[in-house]
Order: C-alpha cells, then structure tokens, then sequence
C-alpha cells in the first residue's frame, strides 16, 4: 500500500518493484502489461522424462506447504485422471533436497527460486510455462496516460530486441 501512497501524494511518478495488477485499483492506476511472471513452477531433474503436470501419474510430488504451488498441485489431485501423490515440505530448500535425493520425482517453487537453484548448479529443469501466475507489471496514476504508452512502448521493445530477457538473466535468474 505505500507504494501506491507514493503514486498518489506524487513521490515516485512509477512503481516497478515485484508488483501483480491489482484489479480493485484500476480505477486509480494504470498497469502496463507483465514484464515478468515469477508464479510457481514444476522442477524436474535434468534427465526426468517429465514434460508437464499430466506425466506425474502416481509420482512423489514436493510442494512447500501453503504456497499457490501446494494449492495448484491439490488441484492436480482432483482434476488429472491419475493424480501425483503429494508430499509437502515446510521450506523451498527440503523441496530442493527432496528432487536432489530422488525422494520426489518432482517439486513445485517458486521461479525466482528455481532460477537462483539452477544458478547455483542444481542439476534441475523448469518446465514451462509455469502452473501459476504471479505477472509483475509497472503501475502509474491513472491520469498518466503518456507515461504508461511510454511504458507500454519501451517494454515491448525490449521484448522484441532481447533487453529484457537479458536484463532478467543478469539480475533474476
């Protein structure tokens, strides 16, 4: 919220700081369309034949505890003819030591922290696209309607030409 409180009073002319559109604020804010989607996401190891969540049919599955990857993967259990069996771990990392000691086949996280693992030398794979979504967007006042084109403008160029997959994997992955 103080975020938006610096929006409004005039403080900061954007914000660009891991923020999902808030629908409930749109009359106030503008949002430029995601730059970035950091939801959860479905980990294998590097040499698993698991392509996506329909190949994890009676298969260990780790999810943090209450995350909206443990409520995705719930889901699964109801929806996938035959369901993952479910295993939750208290943080990221006993996900992380679950898949590296093979005691799942499979785990559920975040993407920030799937990037930061498999940077780390993780023999991973994330599996696109992830299960669920947490796009970040750039919010501006309402009234702003030059600055947000200009947003809108500069973001899609640099999905075009590369800038933002570079800059996401110099600072995020």
């Amino acid at each position: 919220d103080g975020l938006y409180d610096a929006l409004v009073v005039g403080r900061a002319d954007i914000v660009l700081s891991a923020l999902y559109p808030d629908p409930t604020r749109t009359e106030d804010f503008t949002f430029t369309p995601p730059y970035f989607n950091a939801g959860e996401v479905l980990i294998v190891p590097t040499n698993s034949s698991i392509e996506g969540p329909s190949d994890l049919a009676g298969r260990k599955v780790a999810v943090v505890f209450g995350t909206a990857g443990h409520m995705e993967a719930l889901r699964w259990e109801q929806l996938l003819p035959s369901p993952p069996l479910l295993e939750t771990r208290e943080s990221t990392e006993e996900a992380l030591e679950a898949l590296t000691t093979g005691a799942a086949g499979a785990i559920v996280i975040d993407a920030l922290a799937a990037q930061a693992a498999k940077a780390q030398g993780r023999p991973i794979r994330i599996l696109a696209p992830p299960v669920t979504d947490e796009s970040y967007v750039i919010a501006v006042r309402s009234t702003e309607s030059e600055l947000i084109d200009e947003l809108n403008t500069q973001l899609q160029e640099m999905q075009t030409d590369g800038t933002l997959k570079e800059l996401m994997e110099r600072w995020i992955y």
